[in-house]
């Protein structure tokens, strides 16, 4: 049984092209998806029964879904710096074409700040079918609302601070 990558969507970065931290430090979006791999990495850590983050970082996440037996289907993401105006980019390590079909399936979804977490959430509820399991409790987790970062909370409340202490000192 012979192991290629299959990828889906127009390839833009790849993860032989790591992008710098320092490109992503000053976005928003850069800071949606540090939340975003954060809530991943919390919910689908690497001994979860079903679905696991094997490694994530700002341009690849590599994941896999645990069959019955066992058995593992390792799902690769590339990600973009354009994210998430530019969806993910996603490959299977499998000559399966019902897996390919799952990942094709995902070029249908609508564009948003979650639009990864949308598409984990597809792909488990899909693989969960395909492998006849019953779907896991903690894909409902991936719809709640993104962690606030509590570092960029902090910022926003000392910004705030010093815009109230202008003001005061300036209005009489």
């Amino acid at each position: 049984f012979r192991q290629t990558r299959r990828h889906f969507g127009e390839r833009i970065a790849t993860a032989r092209d790591p992008l710098p931290d320092s490109r992503w430090k000053m976005s928003g979006s850069g800071c949606s998806l540090r939340r975003e791999l954060k809530l991943l990495e919390s919910i689908f850590h690497k001994r979860h029964e079903r679905f696991r983050i094997a490694s994530a970082c700002l341009d690849e996440i590599s994941c896999e879904f645990v069959t019955r037996g066992e058995e593992r289907v390792r799902i690769h993401c590339n990600i973009t710096e354009s994210y998430p105006a530019v969806p993910p980019i996603w490959s299977v390590e499998s000559e399966d074409p019902s897996l390919a079909a799952i990942l094709e399936k995902l070029v249908e979804m609508k564009k948003g700040n979650t639009l990864l977490l949308q598409h984990l959430k597809r792909i488990i509820s899909d693989l969960c079918k395909l492998y006849n399991l019953p779907q896991h409790p903690d894909i409902e987790m991936l719809d709640q609302p993104l962690p606030a970062d509590q570092k960029l909370l902090q910022h926003h409340r000392s910004r705030e601070r010093r815009s109230n202490l202008i003001i005061a000192f300036i209005l009489p």
